[in-house]
């Protein structure tokens, strides 16, 4: 069994290797890779994404959960508002669209409230988002190590299947 969970890894990485070199993507923010080509990746596995939202409702959600989103998640979601119909990508990690968002935030406990989850793995395995007044990307079983600084290098990690994620 955990062999074919290693084999069924390797296809995945393999395949997500052999489609940025086909589509000359970039491995890193920091060169060619864009949010665009992200959304392109995402929507060849077949995801379905929503529709970007505007500044104004990006505040209104801030509002709502009292946390202000660093720029790069509202770059993000400007242009997509997430993974829809609770669609994950082909490792089982989702995006979340913000009203999914409110609706797992508004049922945590409150003294959980300081953790913003942005995604999940393996519907809510774990979650992964933001903590209030740190910067960085958080798994929610583990608040004191940041697996990233920021959502391009969340997305970097997602697009590599990294263990960091896990």
């Amino acid at each position: 069994m955990i062999q074919r969970a290693l084999n069924r890894i390797k296809r995945n990485i393999e395949y997500m290797y052999s489609h940025f070199r086909e589509n000359k993507y970039e491995y890193s923010f920091k060169g060619d890779l864009t949010y665009e080509k992200v959304l392109e990746y995402f929507r060849s596995q077949g995801l379905k994404l929503g529709s970007g939202v505007s500044e104004e409702y990006i505040e209104a959600v801030e509002k709502i959960i009292g946390f202000k989103f660093p720029d790069d998640y509202k770059a993000y979601h400007k242009l997509s508002n997430g993974f829809l119909e609770c669609g994950m990508d082909s490792n089982c990690f989702s995006i979340w669209p913000f009203d999914r968002l409110i609706e797992e935030y508004n049922y945590l406990p409150n003294a959980d409230k300081d953790f913003i989850p942005i995604s999940d793995y393996l519907i809510n395995s774990h979650w992964i988002g933001y903590q209030k007044n740190k910067n960085g990307i958080y798994k929610d079983y583990e608040k004191t190590n940041p697996i990233a600084e920021n959502f391009e290098e969340f997305l970097e990690l997602l697009l590599i299947d990294s263990d960091k994620l896990y």
